[in-house]
């Protein structure tokens, strides 16, 4: 996984880890893959790409929730946000945040996954298998992933589209349309979690 700019990401800041709070976290989601002509489409849960393709992902939630998007293949697992939180309520957050970058996704495994998680609080198990590293080894994300996974899952919000207004302000409304792609939505108990399968076709 590699990215088409000329630094890494920026280390991951040190945060107190703890429990995920009871606050509802509502939040917009999305991942824009960009082919080799320029063309994008909204990422599927399920999904093919091509080696040399982009990804984009976007994020716009009603507080300061915390953030964490991972990127995972045979190489490893990747930090997408190292050091880049919270969201600022109300407004888009694009990673990379140049609108110009993309991260590349390469031929060194025929799948991955992209991973999503938005929460109230810190999440203890990233901040700790991280730390201030950017990368981790896939089995040890993985691990991690499946219980995140299951407990998001146990914590769904069930909450109908027009109560999920994100603050119905200006500047939230054209954050979202300031995306290129849809933004679907999420809601869960103090934490909720999108994760996309993606197939790579040589």
């Amino acid at each position: 996984m590699k990215k088409i700019i000329n630094i890494l990401l920026l280390v991951a800041a040190t945060l107190v880890p703890t429990a995920f709070g009871q606050d509802a976290v509502n939040v917009r989601l999305g991942v824009e893959l960009i082919d080799e002509t320029g063309e994008s489409r909204r990422l599927k849960s399920n999904d093919e790409a091509k080696a040399g393709d982009g990804l984009r992902v976007y994020l716009l939630g009603e507080d300061a929730y915390n953030y964490y998007a991972v990127y995972a293949d045979n190489t490893g697992a990747y930090l997408l946000n190292a050091g880049d939180n919270p969201l600022t309520p109300g407004s888009l957050t694009r990673l990379p945040a140049n609108p110009n970058d993309y991260f590349e996704i390469d031929d060194a495994s025929r799948t991955a996954t992209v991973s999503l998680l938005v929460a109230s609080e810190p999440i203890a198990q990233i901040e700790e298998l991280f730390g201030e590293k950017q990368a981790v080894a896939r089995f040890d994300w993985s691990l991690a992933e499946m219980k995140l996974e299951k407990r998001a899952k146990e914590n769904v919000l069930n909450v109908s589209e027009k109560d999920f207004s994100l603050g119905g302000t200006e500047r939230t409304r054209s954050s979202e349309q300031a995306a290129p792609i849809e933004l679907k939505r999420f809601s869960g108990d103090g934490v909720t979690m999108k994760r996309y399968k993606i197939d790579i076709l040589k």
